[in-house]
């Protein structure tokens, strides 16, 4: 008969090697190496030249990296990205550009990055997010200045996108209500990647446009991407997911407003007000 302590050790041993195989699963599964990160440089036209770089050192079979920068309302002021599905590429860099910059306005430079690789144990994913906040200091010679503690507050910006992007949805007599949201690549959270990146790569998009944000039904195989560009023109694609797998461009449909949101509707100043 098995005493108490004899019990007691038995099952100390059972929990330890319990802990033992799940670290060596995870090291096996996660055994793949993933860094983003972001930097900036003044380009001496009161602009700022912004990089994005998403970084592997093995074995992926594609490499995914993009660059965004915003003003201080959430608006995309520049988007690029880039790819490889080289298993040798080791690296990709974006490149975004934006002149003019208001003196003393916070500005964040956001990089995104998503590698997939196989082993054993079947096909996996990592993704991950880099970014800076910085200003202009309203000379060439003094350049950008980087934010390390930001009197802005950008998780009210983002609340703030959030009740924009409602208004432009329901301008094409949607109910936002129906759907899970998504900002931009937050997409990734209800479906695959690659859907995130076609939609990206497909969304007919101006130099300066509300950053895009999604509404995906309940069972993730139809997804809106909604915004509204510089000339106040509101845009609303479908996506759809085929019975072969695929995702497809279903509709698109724009529609002409009387003005930005934020000048005819609520700016962000207004929505601060209202929230404190």
């Amino acid at each position: 008969m098995m005493t108490k302590k004899k019990l007691g050790v038995f099952i100390s041993l059972v929990i330890c090697l319990c802990l033992c195989t799940t670290a060596y699963a995870i090291n096996i599964v996660y055994g793949v190496n993933l860094e983003v990160s972001t930097r900036y440089e003044n380009n001496n036209i009161n602009g700022v030249n912004g990089y994005g770089t998403t970084y592997s050192d093995s074995g992926q079979t594609y490499i995914f990296n993009q660059t965004a920068i915003f003003d201080d309302e959430d608006n995309e002021l520049d988007f690029s990205y880039s790819s490889s599905k080289n298993p040798n590429s080791t690296s990709v860099t974006s490149f975004v550009v934006t002149k003019n910059l208001s003196p003393y306005i916070e500005y964040k430079l956001q990089s995104y990055g998503c590698i997939n690789w196989y082993n054993t144990e079947g096909e996996w994913e990592s993704r991950d997010v880099d970014e800076k906040v910085f200003y202009y200091s309203g000379n060439n010679r003094t350049g950008l200045e980087e934010v390390t503690v930001t009197p802005h507050n950008w998780k009210l910006t983002e609340q703030y996108t959030r009740v924009r992007a409602n208004h432009i949805f329901e301008k094409f007599n949607m109910d936002y209500s129906q759907y899970q949201y998504a900002r931009d690549f937050e997409l990734c959270n209800y479906v695959a990647s690659e859907a995130y990146r076609f939609a990206r790569e497909t969304m007919e998009r101006s130099t300066v446009s509300t950053v895009p944000t999604f509404y995906v039904n309940d069972s993730a195989d139809t997804f809106f991407a909604v915004y509204q560009d510089a000339n106040a023109v509101n845009y609303m694609y479908e996506y759809s997911l085929s019975e072969d797998g695929h995702w497809y461009i279903k509709n698109v449909q724009k529609e002409q407003d009387i003005g930005r949101y934020q000048d005819v509707v609520q700016s962000l100043a207004d929505f601060k007000a209202c929230s404190e």
